[in-house]
């Protein structure tokens, strides 16, 4: 199916809101390119959804620009800005039919009844809810009411989807499917994606590039890759996985559990050193230890193969990693 817009560009310049005393937002500028899916990631407070918010015209930024497909939107109402918008809470209209509820954006637009029949069934389609159109949300799973949600504002063919939290509602199981049908739609719809989310896995997994956002600005931005195996700063580090921090000589290094190496394979290597196993956990794979070397504990993760044998707490084994597959730390 090719009902597609292509994605639009976004542009933000020195966006900043303050409500009262309190900044939310402190200056951010970032450029999402047309047709990537944007992660804005960050702790609850971070000023991620404020600034998706800003996108869409439900909030007024106090400073700075934004601008979509090249257009700066500040005096564009939220229905002209050409966006699909996906909630947490579904926000589905109760006492309307799925259909009718997909439908929706297209009868304000004043849509030709015929083309909206068309679009809902390819929408339905596309959902895999063909046979359901005529339920209420009520009647529906928690999954099956976000995907309305998401063909809902797909239908009206948005150049950019905004989705706060969507899934953070759901089960795990579900969240997974649905993770991987939003991908797929995205490919297929060539539309640009901002999403938020505080789940680190969600993010690594679903994203082309992840915006770090802390306490209303941005931390760190870059691939699902590069941030994970170059994090700027301790908070990154940190915020996205497990992470050893240690100084050598005037450096300050991050080094994943799984760039580690005990044993003999940490013998010769750029940083070496004898530690004690504090405490270990098996899973699956491998384990998960921890080991004191020096002041200092290390998060290692160990795997296991038919040949290994599993370390106990206690054990005295050597520790150590190659400066190559560390991140030297650009700030604290």
């Amino acid at each position: 199916m090719n009902e597609s817009a292509l994605g639009q560009p976004i542009a933000l310049r020195d966006i900043r809101k303050s409500y009262g005393t309190s900044r939310i937002l402190k200056g951010v500028s970032l450029d999402i390119e047309a047709g990537s899916f944007c992660t804005f990631l960050g702790a609850s407070g971070s000023g991620k959804s404020t600034l998706l918010k800003i996108i869409a015209g439900f909030e007024s930024a106090n400073a700075g620009t934004v601008e979509i497909g090249g257009r700066d939107v500040a005096s564009v109402p939220v229905r002209s800005r050409n966006i699909g918008m996906v909630f947490q809470n579904y926000a589905l209209f109760p006492n309307m039919t799925v259909a009718r509820n997909i439908a929706f954006g297209l009868k304000t637009r004043r849509v030709p009844r015929s083309e909206i029949a068309r679009r809902v069934d390819l929408m339905l389609e596309m959902i895999g809810l063909t046979n359901l159109g005529a339920r209420l949300p009520a009647e529906l799973s928690g999954g099956q009411q976000q995907r309305v949600a998401l063909a809902r504002a797909l239908i009206i063919r948005p150049g950019v989807l905004l989705m706060d939290e969507p899934l953070g509602a759901l089960d795990r199981a579900i969240r997974q499917t649905l993770q991987a049908q939003i991908k797929d739609i995205q490919r297929q719809f060539g539309i640009t994606i901002v999403f938020v989310t505080h789940d680190q896995e969600e993010a690594l997994h679903m994203s082309d590039r992840i915006v770090v956002m802390k306490d209303g600005g941005v931390e760190q931005e870059g691939t699902p890759r590069d941030l994970y195996t170059r994090p700027a700063t301790r908070f990154v580090g940190g915020f996205l996985g497990d992470c050893n921090f240690i100084q050598i000589g005037e450096k300050n290094y991050a080094i994943r559990p799984e760039r580690m190496r005990v044993g003999t394979a940490a013998e010769g290597l750029d940083y070496e050193r004898e530690g004690v196993v504090s405490s270990a956990v098996f899973v699956g794979p491998s384990q998960k230890l921890t080991i004191l070397a020096g002041d200092s504990h290390f998060t290692v993760t160990y795997p296991l193969s038919g040949a290994d044998i599993a370390m106990s707490p206690g054990a005295v084994t050597r520790i150590g990693f190659s400066i190559r597959d560390a991140s030297v730390l650009q700030r604290p």
